[in-house]
């Protein structure tokens, strides 16, 4: 019997399929009531937990590592948690806590390059690994021994039931093709990846096979002389695990296929999915975005397929396996027993390539799998292979054109007949996810290319790579792929409390986040954490599938004729508003204006019911017109909101009288697209319903008064009856603000049925329906100086708001407000446009339109430095604003010293110019591949403008006899760290230990008129509110400490209670600045700025459009931090969040305005393999933060996001050399973001017709 440790996605494996298995979740490893395990441990105190929802499954995954590998190499690590997502830390401490298995490293593998920087910027650790435990294998816990010794037992035949389906294990391969043959409706599944996806669509299974441990004619390797052959029921996982082996050990001629299909496999989902996967299966599936498939086809394996009786037939295969889309040529009741990879002989050569809008984990947008055989003696091609994917609905083999090569010599003539014939035979059908044709006809000449080098490297035909190549030398050692796989390096700097500051002082600490252990041992509570009631039931949303139509009706009779169904829920049953605010409707009362808006809801007594009876609802539409979707659309209909209180415009200086005096004008547009949040925990909520219509809520929300203020109006009740609490959430970064739609309903249903009910938005929905940062299109005239000085600027910036506008007219302010920036010019004018689309509304995001803004204004100087030749930095600071600089009339001044510095310090750290050259150098010698550098500044104030009831704070805090703390505040715990530092606070000001201080969950019925929790103002209000209140308590403590100096903090409270002294107080803060006049365009919209600039370097790959980025370093002034491992940490994520954003990140629609990137599949956020292969953070010191900052800390959850935007720079400026080498100057249109299509097509090299 074979052991070994494997980790599996949970919501995909179901429960049959464990049968004789033993599982270990994160609660089994180790827990704080008990012991950590050390992965645990090292996670947690590595800061590698921020709001913890990710933070199970990297122990896991780690763990799993750990057990098959105790000293792993950092590469063994990023490839375990190629699965696993983090939306808020960066990966940066979760790499650093685990790379600790792998023992020391040197100092310039720990830190990177500025660990020889200057003495006053020296990295310094914030991790205190001294006390760590060291990992020991032999104390990890036995694989349970009634496992073995009852081996027999679970090699029996297995049936489990469960409603109209029945899951069968088997026990013997007869059996298991004996049901298939017997039973029509019968589904094998092995590794389950593909039917538990399909489950989650909603598909019914009455009867599910699989082989049990038993079958092992199904799980066997052997080699022969001729080559190996796997059953199909083998793991992806070991699949490749064997092959890597094969390829060690014999000879290297023999293993050629092996690597080909290992290099492919590297690419391939993920681990868990992997270890899950059969390789049968993926065989079955007879897709052509199953990358394995397409490079087996190249291999001349062949496939034996078994039927019951033993019949048997073997097939190659090829182009005929797959007769037609998405199926292949297997029976009914066949399976594929195995296949068969024979060893590859001393004349053949292999290839596999594929491209992805992010290269792990991630769907093909090209890919291919190729074989050429030369004949015994020359090289003249004997017999060839061209197979492609992500063309067609299956895998396309060339066959034209493999036929018409066979017999030519190896030059350059072959290579140019097979790139002509292949994209003469081959036409790319519609892409489900958009991928154009015409980059994938690109693609297709890339894979060419490569094939034809790597295998005239191997063969060593220096001849057949000798004279010009269209556009470059077949010889430039750029044409091969590369990929830097090893693990990241980074540094981090900030500035240590003053020397005489006392150990129990923890302000200016990077202690750890207080709730990180929990949160990596499994025992932190989330909203669906929360116990089920007797009785609970469960919400499914319906919703429109119409971008504009009028609801005829609605049908539920389906959906509540199934068992378990309580009810529908719609407008009818709504007892008070039917609208949550003023124009959104809780659910659709006659019309729909989006794809999701929602119609009803179905209440169920589980979620899976729920969600299945959901799909039942049966809504007739009469479709309206116009249907708006894009900005261009709402222009072209006029559709903008309009009014007194939305219209906004800015100008200063004589634009005109500029423009006259202009040597240069441009004229362009600019459009950057939307993101979705992508919070780890999806929206969801728990309502029970009390007595006098109370209502008591837990939810997922960074705003829990306006889910009472929602719940109270769409019920009809004052807000006293509505509790809302929340102890922490899964991520928000902006999308937990406003949509409030599923807390209404559940409430509405809760009250109707007078039972506890909660909600949980699978992925999808969460989606589709939430809405998700503005997209924006800049319309612009510039005009400019020869030394590229901007004398005029006129803009114009639209927003997508989506059918209503939610935040938009503060969204498009906002992004006016900084839209000039750090810059200044003479003549001056923006003008925002809210922009109304049948789209979900768009909604709050990190940022809150400040990143899409500034982006619009770097494009502008970007393009000035490519008309006039300036660079792009000279443009920059000759642009700047002088010292003293008003951001506008009647504000504070910009404190451009303080910015200038941190733009000094990063250049410097990052040793800007030197890297200038390196770059212009490499540039030089490389034509395939280029390098760019770029630095960009960031500003984000801080105080929320416009409303100023949302600048302000609150806290109650009580102090017990026992001399414990218990802080309560009106802030909401989403990673950000708030519970910590107000604990570090309330530990500086009443001077206590953080040990004796806790934090309750934040509550309406403790703190009440709560603040949102956004704008990276947390801990401004909350903490300032928290100290006032601990200053007003400290207070009344003073005279028993004065009477007892020698006493204890326990004695002083004593004395205090026993004195009849309140020792319970609320805190309240309101920030000290008049509010913005819009009317006039004068005063203060923001408190403070928190400023910083990042420099970025890539690698973009001309042929391909996929990029590396190989550097990152970054400055923030933040002033004096409260907690560095939570501001370096914010820093950290808010920039990778911000290069998903301009870099990966595409939300995509069809013509119907439905999302067709509504799941992770086609989603892609940054992975840990995506970080920067060398990632430096400065916290600027030394800072002369004004004291009525809280202990002179600046807010930084914000500001750093758009530091991002220096990788799309950075990759312009790489195409900018492309473009020059191929004749192609001057100004080019490049959107954001940098998609491999969008970067591919712009790079303006080879070309699909040559």
């Amino acid at each position: 019997m074979v052991k070994s440790h494997e980790a599996v996605v949970s919501c995909l494996t179901p429960i049959c399929l464990l049968h004789g298995k033993a599982i270990t979740t994160v609660e089994g490893i180790g827990s704080t009531r008990d012991r950590l395990h050390v992965v645990q441990e090292r996670l947690a105190k590595s800061h590698g937990s921020q709001c913890g929802f990710c933070s199970p499954g990297m122990v896991m995954s780690m763990y799993t590592l750990l057990r098959n590998n105790p000293k792993p190499h950092v590469k063994d690590i990023l490839r375990h948690l190629e699965g696993n997502l983090c939306r808020c830390t960066g990966y940066r401490p979760i790499l650093d806590g685990f790379k600790s298995f792998c023992g020391k490293e040197d100092c310039c593998q720990r830190t990177g390059s500025s660990c020889q920087s200057e003495p006053d910027y020296q990295p310094m650790s914030m991790v205190n690994d001294e006390d760590w435990k060291p990992y020991d294998p032999s104390q990890e816990p036995i694989f349970p021994p009634e496992l073995l010794t009852n081996a027999e037992e679970y090699n029996q035949t297995v049936i489990f039931r469960r409603g109209q389906s029945t899951w069968v294990v088997t026990s013997t391969l007869e059996e298991l093709l004996q049901l298939l043959a017997d039973n029509s409706q019968a589904q094998l599944t092995m590794g389950s990846t593909i039917m538990s996806t399909l489950k989650y669509e909603g598909d019914h299974f009455p009867l599910l096979v699989s082989p049990g441990r038993g079958v092992t004619e199904l799980t066997q390797v052997t080699t022969s002389d001729t080559g190996v052959t796997f059953g199909s029921g083998v793991s992806v996982s070991h699949f490749e695990e064997h092959l890597r082996g094969m390829v060690e050990r014999l000879p290297e001629h023999q293993t050629r296929s092996a690597r080909a299909i290992t290099d492919m496999l590297g690419q391939w989902a993920g681990q868990q999915i992997r270890n899950m996967a059969s390789i049968g299966g993926s065989i079955a599936g007879a897709s052509g975005m199953l990358d394995l498939c397409i490079i087996l086809m190249a291999t001349k394996t062949t496939i034996t397929l078994v039927k019951a009786g033993g019949a048997r037939r073997t097939l190659p295969l090829d182009k005929d396996f797959y007769p037609e889309p998405n199926k292949s040529v297997l029976a009914r009741d066949e399976i594929i027993e195995s296949l068969h990879i024979p060893f590859t002989g001393q004349n053949d050569y292999f290839f596999s390539h594929k491209v992805a809008e992010r290269r792990d984990n991630s769907r093909a947008s090209i890919s291919c799998g190729f074989r050429v055989t030369f004949e015994p003696e020359g090289q003249k091609v004997e017999d060839l292979c061209l197979v492609f994917g992500a063309i067609d609905d299956n895998p396309f083999v060339a066959q034209k054109t493999c036929n018409s090569l066979i017999g030519q010599p190896w030059n350059q003539s072959f290579l140019q007949d097979a790139i002509q014939s292949v994209t003469m035979e081959i036409t790319p059908i519609p892409h489900p996810h958009e991928i154009s044709a015409e980059y994938r006809k690109s693609g297709m000449v890339t894979c060419l290319l490569r094939f034809y080098v790597q295998v005239s490297q191997r063969i060593d035909n220096k001849q057949a790579l000798t004279g010009p190549f269209t556009h470059g030398q077949l010889s430039d050692p750029s044409i091969p792929a590369s990929y830097n796989g090893e693990g990241p390096v980074s540094t981090q700097i900030y500035q240590p409390p003053p020397i005489d500051q006392p150990d129990a002082d923890p302000l200016g600490r990077p202690i750890v986040h207080r709730a990180a252990l929990q949160q990596c041992s499994g025992e932190a509570v989330f909203c669906d954490d929360i116990p089920v009631q007797e009785g609970e039931l469960y919400m499914a949303l319906v919703v429109s599938s119409r971008a504009h139509a009028k609801i005829v009706c609605v049908d539920a009779s389906k959906a509540l004729a199934l068992e378990g169904v309580e009810a529908y829920v719609s407008h009818k049953d709504i007892p008070g508003d039917k609208c949550i605010v003023e124009g959104y409707e809780v659910f659709a009362t006659e019309e729909v204006h989006c794809v999701g808006q929602c119609i009803g809801a179905i209440v169920a007594t589980s979620h899976r019911l729920a969600n299945k009876a959901a799909k039942l609802v049966e809504v007739q539409y009469e479709d309206l017109q116009p249907v708006i979707l894009t900005i261009q659309d709402a222009i072209k209909e006029d559709a903008i909101f309009r009014g007194p209180d939305i219209d906004s415009e800015f100008h200063h200086g004589d634009l005109e009288g500029s423009f006259q005096q202009s040597e240069g004008i441009l004229e362009g547009t600019f459009d950057v697209g939307g993101q979705e949040h992508f919070y780890m925990e999806t929206q969801m909520c728990v309502v029970r319903p009390g007595e006098d219509d109370e209502m008591t809520i837990h939810a997922s929300a960074q705003a829990i008064t306006n889910v009472q203020n929602a719940v109270a109006r769409v019920l009809g009740v004052p807000r006293n009856r509505i509790a809302v609490q929340a102890k922490r959430i899964g991520g928000a970064f902006g999308g937990k603000e406003e949509f409030l739609t599923h807390n209404a309903a559940c409430a509405v249903a809760a009250k109707m049925l007078g039972r506890s009910v909660r909600i949980r938005l699978d992925r999808s929905t969460d989606m589709l329906m939430s809405g998700g940062r503005h997209p924006f299109h800049a319309k612009y005239r510039v005009g400019y100086r020869s030394d590229g000085r901007i004398l005029a600027l006129d803009a114009d910036l639209y927003a997508n708001g989506g059918y209503r506008n939610e935040s938009t007219t503060w969204v498009v302010r906002q992004s006016m407000l900084v839209f000039e920036g750090f810059y200044s010019f003479p003549g001056f004018r923006v003008k925002g446009h809210c922009c109304r689309t049948n789209m979900p509304s768009n909604t709050a995001m990190r940022g809150f339109g400040a990143p899409q803004s500034l982006a619009i204004m770097e494009q502008i100087l970007s393009e000035v430095a490519i008309a006039t030749g300036v660079s792009s930095r000279k443009v920059q600071e000759l642009n700047f604003k002088p010292d003293g600089a008003l951001m506008i009339e009647g504000a504070n001044p910009m404190e451009m010293d303080i910015f200038k510095e941190c733009w000094d310090r990063c250049l410097q750290l990052s040793d800007y110019e030197k890297r200038l050259n390196a770059v212009e150098q490499f540039n030089r010698v490389n034509t395939w591949k280029k390098r760019g550098l770029s630095i960009v500044p960031t500003k984000h104030g801080i105080g929320i403008f416009g409303l100023m009831s949302l600048n302000q704070g609150a806290a109650l805090v009580h102090i017990y006899t026992d001399g414990s703390v218990l802080v309560n505040h009106a802030g909401i715990e989403m990673g950000q760290g708030l519970y910590t530092k107000l604990i570090q606070v309330a530990s500086r000001a009443l001077d206590v230990p953080v040990s004796k201080i806790h934090t309750s969950p934040t509550a309406v019925d403790k703190v009440p008129n709560t603040t949102v929790t956004g704008g990276s103002t947390g801990t401004d209000l909350h903490g300032t509110a928290v100290k006032i209140a601990c200053d007003i308590l400290k207070e009344r403590l003073e005279p028993y400490q004065t009477a007892n100096p020698k006493g204890t903090w326990e004695d002083w409270v004593s004395a205090a209670y026993n004195d009849r002294v309140s020792l319970s107080t609320t805190g309240f803060y309101k920030r000290p600045f008049s509010p913005f006049d819009w009317s006039t365009l004068t005063g203060n919209p923001y408190f403070y700025f928190t400023m910083g600039a990042g420099v970025s370097e890539v690698e973009i790959d001309c042929l391909t459009g996929e990029h590396q980025l190989l550097r990152t370093d970054i400055v923030m002034d933040v002033g004096k931090s409260i907690n560095p491992a939570i501001d370096i940490g914010q820093i950290e994520g808010g920039f990778l969040q911000g290069y998903g954003y301009f870099t990966m990140e595409e939300k995509r629609f069809n013509q119907e305005g439905a999302l067709t990137t509504d799941s992770p599949d086609s989603y892609k956020i940054p992975s840990a393999k995506d970080i920067p292969k060398e990632f430096n953070v400065t916290l600027l010191r030394n800072m002369r933060t004004p004291e009525d900052h809280l202990y002179s800390s600046k807010g930084i959850g914000e500001p750093p996001f758009f530091i991002g935007a220096s990788v799309f720079f950075a990759i312009k400026h790489a195409l900018t050399s492309s473009r020059s080498d191929n004749g192609l100057g001057g100004v080019f249109k490049f959107n954001a973001p940098a998609t491999v299509q969008n970067v591919r097509m712009t790079c303006g090299d080879l070309k699909t017709e040559e």
